[in-house]
């Protein structure tokens, strides 16, 4: 950059203060870039104070020369440019080679080039994650990972899967293992203690839940055995005792869309002497705690205390009867239809301005018709 152009006493009063402020930052950032190579924080410091600085020269451009303007933007974005740089350099040498986390091997076999992993970093990273978020991180696959842990014996290999032998007779049989425990052999009335106890200190546990509780305590039981506790503590399904009458509550709203509400599973009852199918149980909805709440704030009239057991075939007692009055529209049909077909000619092309535009003569067409009327 030459120097004779900054010389102040060609430039007008005006443009002193775009000038040193030029000169001070430009002197900033040579420092920075002998002193603070690799610190990317500060150097993002003189990258926004370079922004900063380019901005308000490109704001008071009409008192800045074209030529000065040229010289000015050019350097900046120079500056710019050197200080991103600067932000993965670093002024220290390396004392040691990097070490080389994985390598290719070509076997001349046939498939890819076989992945190997430095047996010190593969060790050092599985004690902090598992194979599935290493792969993940390395950018290979999960078994990869695994099979070269067992091959620098880092892990020790699982059981098989099954072992063959011969019996007494010669036939060849299998023996499978598993890495899971056995399921629990208690009795029905034991489960049901236990159950109870459960439920007695959480009150609002779910099938989830209380599996999860049971496995805790080292119960290992079937999904079907915990429905059929849970059914046997709450007493019988509802639609044991027959198909009852739904009632309706009553909702009084001013318009369409006044009220959007959802009431689960519940379905008009329609001949009385048709047979009523137990309702299904989405179990990812019953674990939902917001659902519940949805649930219990809307059913307020509900004091069955079955209508919360996801165990049994709960039909409710009442469904919500949504009445809407009539819209009071000011405009005649006549003018309804007006308004629409001028509407439907503006050009709506997804932008907000369009919308905006479209919503803006809507409106004031509307006012007409309504000051007509």
């Amino acid at each position: 950059m030459e120097d004779q152009w900054l010389e102040l006493k060609h430039f007008p009063l005006s443009l002193q203060n775009i000038i040193l402020a030029f000169n001070q930052l430009k002197e900033d950032v040579r420092i920075a870039l002998l002193t603070q190579l690799g610190d990317a924080a500060q150097l993002q410091l003189h990258v926004e104070a370079c922004e900063h600085l380019k901005n308000g020269i490109t704001l008071h451009c009409a008192l800045v020369p074209e030529a000065t303007y040229t010289t000015m933007n050019d350097s900046l974005n120079a500056m710019i440019a050197d200080l991103d740089e600067g932000k993965d350099q670093s002024a220290d040498e390396p004392d040691m080679a990097p070490i080389e986390v994985m390598s290719t091997v070509h076997t001349h076999q046939r498939g890819g080039p076989q992945i190997e992993i430095n047996p010190d970093i593969l060790a050092t990273a599985l004690q902090f994650a598992g194979p599935t978020r290493l792969g993940a991180i390395f950018g290979i696959a999960p078994h990869t990972m695994r099979r070269r842990a067992l091959e620098h014996e880092i892990v020790e290999p699982g059981n098989p899967v099954y072992v063959e032998f011969t019996d007494d007779e010669g036939e060849t049989l299998r023996y499978y293992t598993s890495s899971t425990a056995a399921q629990s052999s208690l009795p029905n009335d034991e489960l049901d203690a236990i159950m109870l106890q459960i439920l007695t200190q959480y009150l609002h546990f779910r099938c989830y839940m209380i599996d999860g509780q049971l496995r805790h305590i080292g119960v290992i039981v079937p999904r079907s055995r915990i429905q059929a506790s849970y059914a046997r503590i709450h007493g019988p399904p509802v639609a044991a005792f027959g198909v009852r009458c739904i009632t309706r509550q009553v909702y009084n709203v001013k318009g369409y869309n006044s009220l959007t509400h959802h009431d689960g599973q519940h379905e008009e009852i329609l001949p009385d002497d048709e047979a009523i199918a137990e309702y299904g149980i989405d179990w990812n909805d019953i674990e939902n705690h917001h659902i519940h709440a949805h649930h219990h704030t809307a059913n307020q009239l509900i004091h069955n205390p079955l209508g919360n057991n996801p165990f049994v075939a709960y039909m409710p007692e009442t469904l919500n009867n949504v009445q809407v009055d009539e819209p009071n529209c000011p405009l005649t049909w006549e003018q309804l239809v007006y308004l629409q077909e001028v509407v439907a000619q503006l050009v709506d092309d997804g932008t907000n301005f369009a919308r905006w535009h479209i919503w803006e003569i809507a409106l004031a067409l509307y006012i007409e018709l309504l000051t007509t009327t």
